[in-house]
């Protein structure tokens, strides 16, 4: 018989300030969620549990990377267990998105178990539009793996190497001060992975006996190796404001100073905020990942290739090509493509499109160095060039010493 897959829970979750309506957050046992991910058939030949140095010469002298387990910060995490046990490298995944309110419904129906994202996507597509005007509202889901995995099986979404872990709500507050509504939603982000993740806590920290997928009992540890979300997210993962890098105190003196002292009570929610803006913080006083034993987010805090490689160059290099250009002769430039094999052509041009997906910005990504030729300065060009060399070398499915110097040349 089958192992059952996790259940769905949910608890009232408590505020200080007063929201619209009662506060509900959908979620599972997120060392359930592990189990099960060992447990799965279809991944029981992609995990790998030892740390290991990979070297690309018989000299030693160029290491190669691959995956999480071939990592340096693999090895030093493995260095502080004990031994003989199995460090589990957990990787969260989140997004703000639409979701429906006949999906909060049907979690928690006991006939319907949904392992998988999948499994939500396939009820989206056809249980829902059976029924009548569903309510559109937004939300966090909120999604675990494990690093133990190859990289090239986490990639494919039809192996389900992630699990649906829970739905973080996104609330409407009532406060006299309007900008404080968002500061509050950043409070209730945090507040509602800390009530997820609470067990993963204790497995970083003390440990738990998990079953692989041969059968055997392992002593394993679970921190928090990477965190994937695009540019906003990670601002309110890191707890500051837009005009702060989530990895680096570069932006401001006084951050990171370990001797100042914030003397405003967090009660007083105005003043806090404008007390903490002038270290570049959000506000967020009691982050989930604050007592999660070796995290920190200039580590776990990672590049993920759609928001920060694909959109970005979308967002940023191609405005800067507009105040160069034109938008008028790029979009002639684009349209005067000729059809190739494996290659989108953009007859109307790339600023008409309503709506743009990752693909799209590889496309154009592909031809933006020889439409802005000839009609931009040769630096300006070169720095477009070396953005999108960096790009490419980034998304490497492996890495080595030779590799990694090529990407701080571009830089």
């Amino acid at each position: 018989m089958l192992p059952s897959s996790p259940q769905w829970k949910y608890q009232i979750v408590p505020t200080e300030f007063p929201m619209m309506k009662t506060l509900r957050i959908f979620y599972r046992d997120p060392i359930e969620c592990l189990q099960s991910l060992l447990s799965y058939p279809m991944l029981a030949d992609s995990f790998d549990f030892i740390p290991c140095k990979v070297c690309a010469e018989a000299e030693h002298a160029v290491r190669a990377y691959y995956g999480f387990m071939t990592g340096d910060h693999a090895w030093e995490l493995q260095e502080d267990l004990p031994d003989g046990a199995t460090l589990l490298g957990v990787v969260l995944s989140s997004d703000k998105t639409k979701t429906l309110y006949y999906l909060l419904v049907l979690i928690t129906i006991d006939t319907i178990r949904c392992t998988h994202l999948l499994d939500f996507l396939l009820l989206d597509h056809m249980i829902f539009p059976l029924l009548p005007s569903p309510r559109v509202y937004y939300a966090h889901p909120l999604l675990i793996t494990l690093a133990n995995i190859d990289p090239d099986v986490c990639a494919k979404g039809s192996l389900q190497a992630c699990i649906f872990l829970a739905l973080l709500p996104v609330a409407k507050f009532i406060h006299r001060v309007k900008h404080m509504h968002g500061v509050l939603v950043d409070q209730l982000l945090h507040q509602c992975i800390y009530i997820v993740i609470e067990p993963l806590k204790q497995a970083a920290r003390l440990g738990i006996m998990m079953s692989d997928p041969a059968g055997f009992s392992r002593y394993c540890f679970a921190p928090l190796v990477a965190y994937l979300a695009d540019t906003p997210e990670e601002l309110v993962i890191a707890c500051i404001t837009m005009n702060a890098p989530p990895i680096t105190t570069a932006t401001h003196t006084n951050f990171g100073d370990p001797d100042f002292v914030i003397s405003v009570s967090p009660s007083d929610l105005v003043a806090f905020f404008e007390e903490c803006k002038q270290y570049c913080l959000n506000s967020v006083q009691w982050p989930f990942w604050m007592d999660w034993v070796t995290t920190d987010p200039s580590s776990f805090l990672t590049l993920e290739s759609l928001h920060h490689f694909h959109k970005m160059f979308f967002d940023h290099d191609c405005a800067w090509c507009i105040d160069v250009v034109s938008t008028k002769e790029i979009d002639f430039c684009f349209s005067l493509l000729q059809m190739c094999t494996g290659y989108r052509t953009f007859k109307e041009g790339i600023f008409n499109l309503k709506q743009t997906l990752g693909q799209d910005h590889r496309n154009i990504q592909c031809y933006i160095v020889g439409i802005i030729a000839g009609a931009a300065p040769t630096q300006f060009i070169m720095a477009i060039q070396t953005l999108l060399e960096f790009r490419y070398l980034a998304q490497a499915p492996q890495f080595s010493n030779e590799t990694l110097m090529e990407l701080d040349n571009c830089l």
